[in-house]
């Protein structure tokens, strides 16, 4: 054997030990044993509710409200640096918050990237760096938007995956494009043939961040559960994750006697009815209905509940505004100067075709659930109240809640303030940066005279 020969076969061989030492890193992070982490989710849950019996006693004259203000960002937080984590490619509003994140402005918010999740991934991601590419040449931003195609398959779900059939036309794709990233999801060019691209993008980023990030998660969790798995270090460096989902209408209280001190059976809420107005400590309150995101990958959502990140849910409690005024005429015409914009009005106009066949009536609007979302990301509690306590995902994908109005590290969106006037805003911001700036000027002031009269109403009650 010449030497060239020996070089090659030891390169040959380093080749299938990395590749082995790959498949051990995979199996040992995607691993999911259902009894041990629902087990250890329960054990957790129930110490918890222990601990919320005793404030009672801890804050005698305390009088928590039910409903609060998620704590805003610190101003040299701002901007606040975002990872874009989505199922984009499918229902519409993941591209209209992908298009309102990116004419939000510059001092308030930096995107730092977009992950995609969930079935074909790697269309998605086309979809995706479709919009960022369009909006980088328009506006002449010089600084790179890096897009990843994130990790499939998921970790644990009980459903098949959903597709309308229709992903990836919207970004200008042709089939033969669409058929190979269906198949070969990590030729898309970030990856570099590489599945883990997504978690590793997430991962660096908290790392090197000088600021807390904030990840807006409106997809399942697939990408961020993997991410804490292989670096819980990464923790420390989250600020919050934005979460589209979670209660359908509202949470049902459990049927047990969960009051240890009051030994009763607490009042039932009926799934269909609004939020109790007061919540009780010490009980469980359940959902039994298990919202999509959730359902793509219930394993995740279980893993990153537990973690102890700070997480606001925008749920369909409070996401019911539908989207259907001058604005998306305007987008479905595609005649815009700027590429972004046309982008998005084509993928509107694909969903809503869709979505026409599928009622057999014209379908003029959608519910913009996950631009709502990004909006409470980067501007929290302007419109939306929350249930402050503690959410615990079961193997079913229903979760259960208990109240922690001291200690609670989830935020359950439950009153959606002025909905009128976050539509607006909204609109507005989706046109240009320019009038995204009047418009928030003009909606501060609209804000503020709802305030004074909130206010001047509370004085005269008293």
């Amino acid at each position: 054997m010449n030497t060239s020969e020996k070089k090659k076969n030891e390169q040959d061989n380093e080749k299938e030990k990395e590749k082995e030492k790959e498949k051990e890193i995979e199996k040992v992070s995607t691993e999911f044993n259902l009894n041990k982490v629902e087990r250890i989710t329960k054990k957790k849950f129930e110490e918890l509710k222990e601990k919320t019996l005793k404030y009672d006693e801890e804050f005698p004259n305390k009088n928590f409200k039910s409903f609060v203000k998620v704590p805003d960002y610190d101003e040299e937080q701002r901007p606040i640096p975002v990872i874009f984590d989505t199922d984009i490619g499918s229902d519409i509003d993941d591209a209209l918050a992908l298009l309102l994140l990116l004419h939000l402005p510059a001092e308030d918010v930096k995107l730092l990237g977009v992950t995609t999740e969930y079935g074909w991934v790697g269309v998605r991601a086309a979809v995706a760096e479709s919009i960022v590419e369009n909006y980088r040449k328009d506006y002449e931003v010089k600084e790179e938007i890096p897009v990843y195609a994130g990790y499939t398959p998921v970790l644990y779900n009980k459903m098949s995956l959903w597709h309308t059939g229709n992903e990836g036309y919207g970004a200008y794709l042709n089939e033969k494009q669409i058929k190979k990233l269906i198949k070969e999801p990590y030729t898309f060019k970030q990856n570099k043939n590489s599945k883990w691209a997504a978690v590793d993008f997430i991962i660096k980023c908290c790392l090197e961040s000088e600021k807390k990030i904030s990840i807006i998660s409106i997809g399942g969790m697939t990408n961020i559960a993997l991410a804490l798995r292989k670096n819980p270090l990464i923790i420390k460096n989250i600020d919050r994750i934005v979460f589209m989902g979670m209660v359908k209408k509202l949470l049902v209280v459990d049927l047990e006697i969960t009051n240890l001190r009051d030994q009763h059976r607490p009042a039932i809420v009926p799934h269909s009815t609004k939020m109790p107005d007061i919540l009780k400590l010490g009980h469980s309150y359940h959902c039994n209905h298990s919202c999509h995101n959730i359902r793509q990958d219930i394993g995740a959502a279980m893993e990153v509940f537990n973690s102890g990140v700070r997480i606001m849910c925008v749920g369909h409690a409070v996401t019911h505004t539908w989207f259907n005024n001058e604005i998306v005429p305007k987008l479905r015409k595609m005649d815009s100067k700027y590429g972004d914009f046309n982008v998005v009005g084509l993928l509107l106009d694909i969903w809503l075709h869709y979505r026409s066949q599928i009622f057999h009536q014209e379908i003029d609007g959608t519910c913009p659930h996950d631009p709502l979302t990004t909006t409470e990301c980067i501007y929290p509690s302007r419109f939306i109240k929350y249930a402050r306590g503690h959410m615990r995902i079961t193997p079913k994908g229903n979760s259960e809640f208990i109240w922690d109005p001291v200690n609670g590290n989830h935020y359950i969106g439950s009153q959606f303030r002025h909905p009128k006037i976050w539509l607006k805003w909204f609109s507005y911001s989706l046109l240009s940066k320019e009038q995204n700036i009047k418009q928030n000027i003009i909606l501060k002031k609209e804000l503020k005279k709802i305030k004074d009269n909130e206010q001047k109403k509370i004085d005269e009650m008293l």
